[in-house]
């Protein structure tokens, strides 16, 4: 048999394709009947003995009076005769000519690569690539590192709820709170996290605090006391909230990163507005204000996420192009007497839209326009002509 597939490369070059007999010519029955064959020949030619008689019993059964089922019955009994152990008989005429009629068929063109997969792993689209992640000890080393602190200022806020604030006190709390803090997330993470999932966990731990500060502040309530019991239900609340939103969500590194920028955008973008037309607002109006703008931003950015994936690192480049764009904007309106909180705000809106352009290719391949040629398996090609914007 190989000593056959051998002959059939040397050739193929020369010697035509052989007439079908059995089936018409373009018929569907043809096609599905010659590609059965194709298999089970490949398999023949591969040492695939059992699977090419699996095939090839297919073809007799579906096909019978196909030109495929008679070439079928040639390979099928070379093939039991060298299983049996018998001599090998050589192949008739007709299955030397299917042999010179072979052609392996052409690969399947490979899904395009995005620029930001890792790993040589080959991804269809943008978003795919980005929310496959795998846990890695980064990830858990900075879960361990924000939750250690979390501890710590829990267990300040605790002596504030205890009112026991002697130095003694504050020492014990802090060590306590932060060995909490770290034990629990060792323990949490013992099966490794993810950039999304630490990110999202430590992001809710944020998040968290400052929702149980802005509404004691909407509460008007004065006591230190209610103010940590709220601060510590906003942190431990946080945190289980962003577990759960990372959970059911799906959210990679990148989609989180990206709802805390559009979360400090929207307050900083109501902050600077209301200072730039002097608005009088007594403490509860601005922290409704913000509340408000915080968690639209929040919800804001998961939808842009789902249309604009973007990686964790270009939202950290957008975060420093506004910062840097808002402090230039405020320092030029102020060295010409204008008024800085709008020249900041018009400022880190251009420093964050010069960033986004800046980083366009950074998770994308830059290149424009792809063009690739496939053979097809029975003569001809196909040209594919691709292109991402």
């Amino acid at each position: 048999m190989r000593t056959a597939l051998a002959l059939a490369a040397l050739l193929s070059l020369c010697l035509p394709s052989p007439a079908r007999a059995g089936v018409p010519a373009g018929t569907t029955q043809q096609a599905e009947a010659w590609a059965l064959y194709d298999s089970a020949f490949a398999q023949a030619a591969a040492g695939q003995d059992e699977a090419a008689l699996s095939t090839l019993a297919e073809i007799q059964a579906t096909f019978p009076a196909s030109g495929a089922a008679v070439l079928g019955g040639e390979l099928q009994r070379y093939l039991e005769g060298r299983r049996l152990g018998a001599p090998a008989t050589p192949p008739s005429a007709a299955l030397l000519m299917r042999l010179l009629d072979y052609r392996p068929p052409a690969p399947a063109p490979a899904p395009s690569v995005s620029g930001s997969a890792e790993g040589g792993k080959r991804y269809a689209t943008l978003f795919e690539a980005l929310h496959d992640e795998a846990p890695n000890n980064g990830s858990r080393a900075e879960l361990v590192l924000f939750q250690t602190l979390n501890g710590i200022a829990l267990g300040l806020e605790t002596c504030v709820l205890g009112n026991s604030c002697s130095p003694q006190a504050i020492a014990a709390a802090t060590v306590l709170g932060g060995a909490a803090g770290a034990g629990l997330s060792l323990l949490y993470s013992s099966g490794g996290v993810t950039a999304g999932q630490a990110l999202a966990v430590d992001s809710g731990t944020g998040w968290g605090a400052w929702h149980a500060g802005a509404l004691t502040l909407l509460a008007q309530s004065n006591s230190s006391q209610q103010l940590a019991n709220a601060l510590m239900v906003g942190q431990v609340g946080g945190a289980v909230a962003g577990h759960f939103a990372w959970a059911g969500l799906g959210l990679s590194a990148g989609d989180v990163s990206l709802m805390n920028s559009a979360g400090l955008y929207a307050m900083s973008a109501v902050a600077l507005t209301s200072i730039a037309f002097s608005a009088s607002w007594p403490g509860q109006s601005w922290a409704a204000a913000l509340l408000v703008a915080g968690d639209a931003g929040l919800v804001g950015g998961y939808f842009l996420s789902r249309s604009f994936p973007m990686s964790r690192g270009r939202t950290l480049v957008m975060d420093a192009g506004g910062l840097l764009g808002g402090l230039l904007g405020a320092g030029v309106a102020f060295l010409f007497r204008l008024n800085p909180a709008g020249g900041g705000l018009l400022g880190g809106v251009g420093g964050v839209a010069l960033a986004v352009q800046l980083t366009r290719d950074w998770d994308v391949s830059s290149v424009p326009l792809q063009v690739g040629f496939a053979p097809t398996q029975h003569g001809g090609g196909q040209l594919v002509v691709s292109s991402r914007f």
